[in-house]
């Protein structure tokens, strides 16, 4: 909760974002924890504590170029054979409800629009790249830092 106060305290999420305030306190939150690992104080096993000599070296795991085939072949056909006015109604309430969720105090999140509106464009079948989509243009302010 002192986390949030701060944010209120700067105007908000949105606020504190365009103000780098959020990217500055999670590189501070690293920085430290990185501080805890290199010093044995945060131990993380296999890596500052009980860290192995010699050992295989493990397999990577790689995709075959087939599945990946076939995954696209699926995507492709789930977006010729969706109803795509049910897709677009959807998708365009999905939007409107992240919009709306980014523009809010945390204080007054918690009527779950975004949840309904996530599952509704589920179930009209969005794909998850397409529901990320939509989510990051509502929730990113603004260039990079």
């Amino acid at each position: 909760m002192a986390v949030v106060e701060k944010v209120e305290a700067q105007g908000g999420y949105v606020a504190a974002q365009q103000k780098g305030w959020i990217r500055r306190e999670v590189e501070r939150s690293a920085a430290r924890w990185r501080e805890l690992v290199n010093s044995g104080e945060r131990r993380i096993v296999g890596q500052n504590c009980y860290v192995r000599e010699e050992g295989p070296e493990p397999e990577i795991f790689e995709i075959s170029p087939d599945v990946e085939q076939i995954a696209i072949e699926r995507i492709r056909e789930l977006r010729a054979t969706r109803d795509s006015a049910r897709f677009k109604r959807a998708m365009s309430d999905f939007e409107v409800a992240a919009k709306s969720f980014a523009n809010r105090k945390v204080s007054e999140l918690g009527d779950d629009n975004l949840m309904l509106a996530a599952i509704e464009a589920a179930r009209a079948d969005a794909t998850t790249g397409e529901m990320m989509g939509v989510l990051k243009s509502a929730l990113t302010w603004g260039p990079p830092y």
